[in-house]
């Protein structure tokens, strides 16, 4: 199977597999329009991409998304967007974590790279359905204008999500 690639852009992500010589968008994934990054836990079963923003309406603290602009930020310079329903904190083991409610009326920590992983894993079943198989490795092009140092953080994260994926993770630059 050849590399399928994942594009990120201002909280939106595309997949594209090789065909015909070339990469296509992947129809299922919303082709070139592709998907929300959101995850929201207003149910028993967390609910993704348009589901959850949909959800968020409704119960906005039950959720987290904007994910790539948070594992860009330096744990030592952490900015707080109004905007965010869910609060960004930290502990001895972990520089950032989201703090988010839940269905269990109770509030729940999560890493940020923990989170894009159950994100990636909804893209791994994607790519799944299309071709049979689960990659074992995937290709990431971030299309956002990060500096280096938040190019760097958002990889590091990234990679971290693929490991607890167990597949290897590749950056394509373009």
């Amino acid at each position: 199977m050849e590399i399928p690639v994942i594009g990120i852009l201002d909280g939106i992500s595309v997949i594209c597999l090789r065909k015909n010589g070339g990469y296509k968008f992947l129809d299922s994934w919303n082709g070139l329009y592709g998907k929300e990054l959101a995850i929201s836990f207003d149910e028993t079963k967390p609910k993704f991409f348009e589901d959850a923003f949909k959800a968020l309406l409704q119960k906005p603290s039950f959720g987290v998304y904007d994910l790539m602009k948070i594992m860009s930020m330096s744990p030592n310079n952490i900015e707080i967007d109004e905007k965010l329903k869910f609060t960004l904190t930290k502990d001895s083991n972990n520089p950032v974590l989201l703090e988010f409610d839940t269905f269990e009326e109770n509030a729940k920590l999560s890493t940020p790279a923990f989170l894009m992983a159950m994100l990636i894993k909804q893209h791994l079943t994607a790519i799944k359905m299309e071709v049979g198989e689960k990659p074992s490795e995937i290709g990431v092009c971030i299309f956002d204008n990060f500096n280096e140092n938040e190019r760097i953080r958002v990889e590091k994260q990234l990679k971290e999500s693929c490991k607890m994926l167990k597949i290897e993770c590749n950056f394509v630059r373009v």
